[in-house]
């Protein structure tokens, strides 16, 4: 899976994508040695970076009119900053595949809105839950809207692959006959949005953060149910990195503290909510009319870099 990686020692960043002078000399160290590799905090310092893996989304980390933003995002910085080293995002599709970049060693830590429920801490270690959010299952006005789970069967449901929402399905698979779904890859959560606007699919699941977003330029979508309450969102580590962990910790505890925490999460709230209904229509109006002219070109780069 192609990752974009983006470096920052700020508030603002710029794009590498190769493997740093630093990195190389640490494990040439580490391979002419006999002794134990150095613990994780001590590669993060000798690297000289923090590695995160994020997804891009106005939840977590986007590229905004002045550079890079998003909630996650503004954490990360702080908390490389805090470690006296540089920011490395790698950029992924999906929060699902953020924490797999994590434990499959790829990456430091996962700040991508990851959902830490029972299934993923028996395989890796998180941070302290900052957000709650809910799952909400996702049609269109001209429906008609599941009322439950038992009306899901016969439905074109589409997921993340491996995403909490087709673990939610699997759970649901036991009771409900009938029921089947897609779990799609390289997808993030607007696209499914999108494609139950434009009815190739009839339902998905959302993230309530997420669909407070996603209804302002599909205005036409409606949450039918909700399908999960309270899910925790937390920073997500790999299983032997507990001594990165208790930084972690101690860096959220200082941020919840002081109420730096609340208003990070409260200003990013609020950015979002600015976009407003006429705004949206205006966006989809412009998808409509005036992107068919530009299409081809961005098919043509897209073939280009894949």
């Amino acid at each position: 899976m192609e990752s974009q990686t983006a470096q920052s020692g700020g508030p603002r960043g710029t794009v590498r994508r190769r493997l740093g002078f630093p990195a190389v000399v640490l494990v040439a160290l580490m391979i002419g040695t006999c002794s134990s590799p150095p613990g994780l905090l001590v590669q993060i310092r000798e690297l000289g970076a923090l590695k995160v893996a994020t997804r891009n989304s106005p939840t977590a980390y986007f590229e905004g009119a002045a550079g890079p933003d998003g909630p996650e995002y503004e954490l990360a910085v702080g908390f490389a900053r805090a470690l006296g080293v540089r920011l490395e995002l790698r950029v992924l599709p999906s929060g699902t595949a953020a924490l797999e970049d994590v434990l499959s060693n790829r990456s430091h830590i996962a700040a991508a809105g990851i959902v830490a429920n029972e299934p993923r801490r028996a395989t890796g270690l998180f941070g302290p839950v900052y957000r709650r959010i809910s799952q909400h299952v996702i049609g269109h006005v001209r429906g008609p809207l599941p009322a439950g789970p038992a009306e899901l069967a016969g439905r074109r449901i589409a997921v993340i692959r491996g995403s909490t929402h087709a673990a939610s399905l699997a759970r649901l698979a036991a009771t409900v006959p009938g029921l089947q779904w897609t779990e799609l890859d390289n997808v993030d959560q607007l696209d499914l949005l999108a494609r139950v606007a434009g009815g190739a699919i009839d339902l998905t699941i959302a993230d309530s953060s997420e669909f407070a977003l996603g209804r302002y330029f599909h205005p036409e979508l409606r949450p039918a149910f909700t399908l999960l309450e309270s899910e925790e969102i937390a920073w997500a580590l790999g299983p032997r990195s507990h001594e990165l962990l208790a930084f972690v910790q101690r860096y959220f505890d200082g941020l919840a503290g002081d109420g730096r925490l609340a208003s990070i999460l409260a200003r990013h709230d609020r950015t979002m909510a600015r976009v407003d209904r006429i705004d949206a229509a205006a966006f989809v109006e412009d998808v409509r009319r005036t992107l068919p002219a530009y299409r081809p070109w961005f098919e043509e780069a897209a073939a280009e870099t894949g």
